[in-house]
């Protein structure tokens, strides 16, 4: 068996974000086991990942941040304890783009 490689952090800029905002967000493959936790939040119902799902994701996947700034505008440093300050749409689509760095296409899954 062959491990999974190929799977890199990466920056990512949400288009949720307010205009002008220039926050930025570092997301990393999470382990094929935290991806089976995240698709138990998957609604068959609606064929559709749940909100809840997603930020699951984000909680896991959201390694650093820049541009994040508080009430003042000085730039946070980030901790996993402050993710809570990411408003909950913004996380959700993190968490989804955490979900796609960390699956591999048929393509890479072949060059593997």
């Amino acid at each position: 068996m062959k491990a999974l490689t190929g799977l890199v952090p990466e920056w990512f800029k949400p288009e949720s974000l307010d205009e002008g905002d220039e926050a930025e967000f570092e997301v990393s493959p999470i382990s094929q086991r935290q991806i089976v936790e995240v698709q138990n939040h998957y609604d068959m119902e609606i064929n559709r990942m749940r909100p809840s799902g997603y930020y699951l994701a984000f909680e896991m996947g959201c390694t650093n941040w820049r541009g994040v700034v508080d009430d003042e505008g000085k730039e946070m440093a980030f901790s996993v304890r402050k993710l809570g300050v990411v408003p909950v749409k913004v996380a959700c689509e993190i968490g989804a783009q955490v979900v796609n760095v960390s699956s591999l296409t048929e393509d890479e899954r072949k060059n593997l």
